[in-house]
């Protein structure tokens, strides 16, 4: 399943099951703040206290990002909103500085699965290689409030949704993590030390099924480009790469390119050398980039990066394109 439907899935359904009343609360009082006959005085009092005026968002049931925006944007304007609110409101939903306490940390918790999505939404940069260090970061998020008394219960339930999807790491995620040198063999063993922890369980072979697959691309990427292949006469070479297409005349192009190389002059320690090299990169890093730019000195793995890479871990990419299309 696309990573940003699981972590949609994850929060939204912890918000259904354990929306508490300390959410309804700030629900209560976004309403009555985007009500006209209190709305003009709040921009008085925004005007007036030299702070922008902003006017609060409406959640949406079924978008909980909608109401992450809300409870952010109350949390952004706590100094003005207490006592303009408590003096409207009912006395059952006056807010106190405990139902604060527990905004805040709501918003801490949830703002980590924002980012997430926001990353893992990006159409213009390969967003597999993401995949393991942004679930860590959430990992670790719910290990920090799972003892947390005012959103214990929240936190078991997006648990229980997010490891009974992600107790196994989708191969092409893992390969990717592995093809980024910005992350490479160090970040990825410590990776599945924690996930270990956090499960409670051994990964070992989830770790040597993903280390597995990728010599065994390696073997195949190298067999198919040192194998020797009767080229065609003239006049058939044009007539077959009408037929094959774009792709069969890329897979060609390939076997041109490396005709007649053995295995061992391909470097078959190329995955040995790489993963044991570290790389300074910087902040706007550019994988594709920097695998076009070693493909001389890796030649088999920039290949399998060229195919791996350019898997999204989320369907926003192609659905924005529908979109688009109209």
């Amino acid at each position: 399943m696309p990573s940003c439907h699981v972590i949609n899935l994850c929060v939204k359904c912890a918000f259904d099951d354990f929306l508490g009343t300390v959410i309804e609360k700030f629900k209560v009082c976004g309403k009555l703040l985007r009500e006209r006959r209190y709305g003009r005085d709040w921009k008085q009092l925004c005007i007036s206290s030299g702070v922008r005026f902003k006017k609060f968002p409406q959640p949406i049931e079924t978008r909980w990002k909608s109401l992450y925006h809300l409870l952010s944007t109350l949390l952004r304007f706590k100094d003005l909103v207490t006592p303009f609110y408590n003096n409207i409101a009912a006395e059952a939903v006056l807010l106190t500085e405990s139902d604060w306490d527990v905004l805040t940390q709501c918003v801490s918790l949830l703002k980590i699965f924002k980012e997430a999505i926001e990353k893992f939404s990006g159409i213009h940069y390969p967003t597999a290689p993401m995949f393991l260090s942004l679930i860590f970061n959430m990992f670790f998020k719910i290990i920090e409030f799972r003892e947390n008394p005012h959103l214990h219960f929240f936190v078991s339930s997006m648990e229980d949704k997010f490891f009974k999807y992600w107790e196994t790491i989708p191969l092409v995620h893992g390969l990717a993590a592995l093809l980024d040198p910005s992350q490479g063999q160090v970040a990825f063993d410590i990776f599945f030390d924690y996930y270990a922890k956090f499960l409670g369980k051994n990964v070992d072979a989830q770790k040597k099924s993903i280390m597995h697959s990728l010599q065994q691309l390696f073997n195949l990427c190298a067999n198919e480009q040192s194998t020797p292949r009767k080229q065609p006469e003239p006049e058939e070479r044009s007539t077959q790469q009408g037929k094959m297409g774009a792709l069969g005349f890329y897979r060609n192009f390939k076997r041109q390119n490396f005709k007649g190389k053995s295995v061992t002059r391909l470097n078959s320690n190329e995955i040995q050398l790489y993963l044991s090299q570290y790389f300074e990169t910087l902040e706007n890093f550019d994988v594709l980039e920097w695998w076009k730019v070693n493909s001389q000195l890796y030649l088999i793995l920039a290949t399998i990066a060229r195919d791996i890479l350019h898997v999204q871990a989320s369907s926003v990419a192609s659905e924005s394109a529908f979109s688009m299309c109209g």
